[in-house]
């Protein structure tokens, strides 16, 4: 993902920023993003490869403009940039080659170990078909004892 920045020439920048977890910006007059990331998180490379999302996904929108007219479009976006995140930093593969070891661990945990925020890892266990309401339900099963 740093990678990613670096090619891009998408500078990362870090400072206070109140309620704000992170946001792109683009100085048209020097044709540059950034990527600023408030210092007090933690899961700063979900927020940086959420940003990257809406650098590949909504780069050619006005997010500001957008978040005044339509809460709906903006949660999309929001969405979708989240989903973005997760497939970058929580590839199937990896994801697989550690089912056996985190069958049993609870969304916490599981978070926690991967270094993502639960609803990465909530979307990720759904995009993997592994949460299912008769899985759920039946919690004698080898799948992931998970509530919702």
């Amino acid at each position: 993902m740093y990678t990613i920045c670096e090619q891009l020439n998408i500078s990362i920048l870090t400072h206070p920023l109140g309620n704000a977890n992170g946001f792109l910006q683009y100085y048209k007059e020097q044709d540059v993003y950034l990527i600023h990331i408030n210092n007090d998180l933690e899961e700063k490379d979900f927020i940086i490869a959420h940003e990257l999302g809406h650098y590949f996904l909504h780069k050619t929108l006005n997010t500001f403009r957008i978040s005044n007219c339509s809460t709906a479009l903006e949660d999309k976006l929001e969405h979708q940039a989240d989903i973005f995140a997760t497939e970058l930093l929580l590839t199937d593969e990896m994801f697989m080659n550690a089912y056996p070891q985190i069958q049993s661990w609870s969304l916490e945990q599981a978070a926690t170990f991967y270094k993502l925020p639960i609803t990465a890892i909530q979307y990720k266990y759904s995009q993997m078909q592994l949460l299912s309401k008769k899985r759920t339900e039946n919690r004698s099963n080898n799948y992931f004892n998970l509530a919702f």
